[in-house]
């Protein structure tokens, strides 16, 4: 039976956030119900998809696993470099709130800017080599990476509330794949689609066998 101060919360909760112009609860749990689920599905994939390009990387990410080591610096490394060269929103538009200059461009009040992340997570002046995926990227490794280069889910008063959640999602999921099961590819060409986030395309080939 429905606890009746839940429910009696519930529509408080609801009848104030519909005084919100704009705002509908129900369209704000649905979008980051599925962009929850689907940002961190199409990380672990693209993961796997790495992993199966190189069995070196593979190999040793698996030995971290094994060792019972709470502190996986290489597999933590490896997702973080997934997320910076697949970040699952590859795009964003926001719309500038006042009239400013930004860079020398002049901006207006309304006005719809996109802004690419991939841009971000690819910017030479952050990165060393910023077009190569690296599993062992030392900015990661070290710790020194600027962190203003590094937004998968976004940065400031909408970054994505569902952070700290996506990230222990995937890494997760990447330890208990890992220590279980082997993949390989025939070849390494990248090869994507975009839906809710940006994933391998269907019928990549990468074969799973059990360890």
């Amino acid at each position: 039976m429905a606890d009746p101060r839940a429910a009696a919360e519930m529509d408080r909760f609801k009848s104030e956030a519909t005084d919100i112009e704009g705002f509908s609860p129900v369209e704000e749990f649905v979008m980051n119900f599925f962009a929850g689920v689907e940002t961190s599905v199409t990380t672990a994939l693209w993961v796997i998809d790495r992993l199966g390009a190189n069995q070196q990387v593979q190999d040793r990410i698996h030995a971290e696993v094994l060792s019972g080591d709470a502190q996986t610096p290489y597999t933590d490394c490896m997702i973080n470099e997934t997320m910076r060269f697949f970040p699952p929103i590859p795009f964003l538009t926001r719309e500038v709130g006042a009239d400013t200059v930004l860079e020398g461009r002049r901006l207006y009040a309304g006005q719809l800017i996109m802004v690419s992340i991939v841009g971000v997570h690819q910017n030479p002046a952050f990165w060393s080599n910023p077009r190569v995926f690296d599993a062992s990227r030392k900015e990661f490794l070290d710790n020194s990476f600027d962190r203003r280069a590094f937004i998968p889910f976004l940065t400031g008063p909408r970054m994505c509330g569902g952070a700290r959640l996506g990230r222990l999602e995937v890494r997760e999921a990447v330890l208990a794949i890992v220590r279980q099961f082997a993949f390989s590819r025939a070849d390494d060409v990248i090869r994507f689609d975009y839906a809710l986030a940006l994933r391998p395309a269907q019928g990549a080939s990468v074969s799973v066998s059990r360890r």
